[in-house]
């Protein structure tokens, strides 16, 4: 459509805006290097703009992660509302975000409404090897192999980046499936 950018594009044809309730975990940034750790634990109300073929998907899974585990969420609200930027920051957990894969030329399956971020200061994407003084898989919110959440992700149908064998995005859980729009870029724009 003439006068609309891509972004605009596939939001308006595939992503939908979904409630999800979730147990909240507040941190600030000072906590999340201290012993402090997270506190409070309320039910909360989010929102998660998704492929509308996995919003009951996605449904189910905020289901399933609040009624088995007490893990906690720091937030989820739709990026737009951090002006498209500085979401990571603030640990937020969201999905839809119009972006290349870092240091490529690949569009992310999160422009596709295909991939979703939790808790993704504490839960960072890692060469193999290496070392993040966020990453603490104790704390409360944090994600591992051993995890319940990434159990129910799998379950579910969703891949995740912690299964990686080069590096780890323990943040990351995503539907390949999913197709892209024909009125989108591909997913790798090449160089």
């Amino acid at each position: 459509m003439e006068g609309t950018s891509a972004t605009d594009n596939i939001r308006s044809h595939r992503g939908v805006k979904i409630k999800v309730f979730y147990r909240n975990c507040s941190t600030s940034r000072t906590s999340l290097r201290g012993s402090a750790g997270c506190y409070g634990g309320k039910i909360h109300e989010g929102q998660i703009v998704i492929h509308k073929d996995l919003k009951d998907s996605i449904r189910k899974v905020f289901q399933r992660i609040l009624k088995e585990t007490d893990f906690p969420f720091t937030g989820v609200i739709p990026i737009n509302l951090f002006s498209w930027n500085h979401s990571m920051r603030f640990n937020n957990s969201a999905a839809f975000d119009w972006r290349l894969v870092s240091n490529s030329s690949e569009v992310s399956d999160h422009s596709f409404d295909a991939a979703i971020d939790v808790n993704p200061l504490i839960n960072p994407w890692m060469k193999k090897g290496a070392r993040n003084r966020n990453y603490d898989p104790k704390r409360k919110g944090t994600l591992d192999a051993a995890s319940a959440v990434a159990k129910i992700f799998k379950e579910e149908g969703w891949k995740w980046g912690g299964d990686w064998k080069h590096s780890k995005d323990w943040q990351h859980f995503y539907r390949p499936e999913i197709p892209v729009p024909p009125s989108a870029p591909s997913r790798s724009l090449g160089t």
